[in-house]
């Protein structure tokens, strides 16, 4: 029986009201004990503000009633019992990690394995992340942190993180309201490779789009904006965000968020081949970003410029997206 390891464990809990949650989550940790006796942890949730308490050993060494009475009562909590995978057994490494972001607190506990966290750690080292400890859910905690700074919610930036994430994974997650459940539903096995998308960039813009999804074993489902469709090619012409999600037929998932803007920029103020006396006030809009206007090959402001001066003038209005309009007009 000594060598029987079952990995860690980990725990959470939601209240509609305020409660003892840490005992409830010291109760499940005990419960789930033979996942993990390296460490145990507990992070507790009032009112947005978090109180957590981790170390070395035992469930009912870790808490003892001091430590129990100083979590005190909130509305939710998630904890960790830890056996380890990878990284070294100390402090360091126990669980649940506190991440305080200029976007909100998360408190995370992850069971499971990563097999591409090396190549993500050295992605983030070289963006400037620094490490405290040696486990894959420091990496996991900086890939959501960083998905966050580009979504509205922990939940958008959870899900996004998912798609960079290559393995089989259990987590629990709570943010400064919510209590975030999440698996890989993944297996390891010996495909680990994702799905690619071919025809658009993560984050970019275009005119129109035409993707291609193809895996190196099957693909299983591709779902544009979470509608699930039945081919692995699309075109996107309709001026809005997309959101591709594409996973194969062993759990491995892709992400890619793009958006389209078939729309042209609008100018206004004067009527294309128009001939007028007077000074003339353009103003230039575009449905998403204007990126240049020109007069004559001039450059001039984005919003508006103003012509006085006898002669024949072409506008151009180009958007971010490359779409143009062109005008021309005449002051006698």
């Amino acid at each position: 029986m000594s060598n029987l390891r079952e990995e860690c464990g980990v725990f959470g809990v939601f209240s509609p009201e305020t409660t003892e949650v840490a005992h409830t989550a010291y109760y499940g940790l005990f419960a789930l004990q033979h996942r993990g006796e390296e460490s145990g942890g507990v992070v507790v949730n009032r009112d947005g503000v978090f109180n957590g308490y981790k170390d070395t050993g035992l469930v009912n060494d870790v808490f003892t009633p001091a430590i129990m009475s100083r979590l005190g009562k909130g509305r939710i909590a998630v904890g960790h019992v830890r056996y380890g995978t990878t990284g070294s057994n100390d402090r360091n490494n126990a669980q649940p990690i506190v991440v305080n972001h200029i976007k909100g607190r998360i408190a995370l506990a992850h069971n499971g394995n990563l097999v591409n966290s090396g190549e993500l750690r050295h992605e983030l080292e070289l963006n400037g992340s620094i490490f405290h400890t040696t486990s894959d859910t420091e990496v996991i905690s900086y890939i959501i942190t960083k998905e966050w700074l580009s979504t509205d919610t922990p939940e958008e930036a959870v899900e996004r993180a998912m798609c960079r994430l290559r393995g089989a994974y259990s987590l629990v997650i709570m943010s400064d309201s919510k209590l975030i459940a999440v698996t890989s539903g993944n297996l390891l096995t010996s495909d680990t490779e994702a799905p690619v998308i071919s025809g658009v960039k993560n984050n970019g813009l275009y005119r129109n789009a035409k993707l291609t999804v193809t895996d190196n074993v099957n693909v299983k489902t591709v779902a544009v904006n979470g509608v699930v469709i039945g081919n692995t090619k699309l075109k996107a012409s309709a001026s809005k965000t997309y959101k591709i999600t594409a996973a194969d037929a062993n759990g491995n998932v892709s992400c890619v968020s793009f958006r389209v803007d078939s729309t042209k920029p609008v100018i206004k103020g004067i009527k294309n081949g128009k001939k007028v006396t007077k000074p003339v006030t353009l103003r230039f809009k575009d449905n998403y970003k204007m990126k240049s206007v020109t007069i004559n090959g001039k450059k001039v402001n984005n919003k508006k410029a103003t012509v006085k001066k006898a002669g024949r003038y072409v506008v151009k209005a180009k958007d971010a997206a490359g779409n143009v309009t062109k005008l021309v007009f005449r002051i006698a």
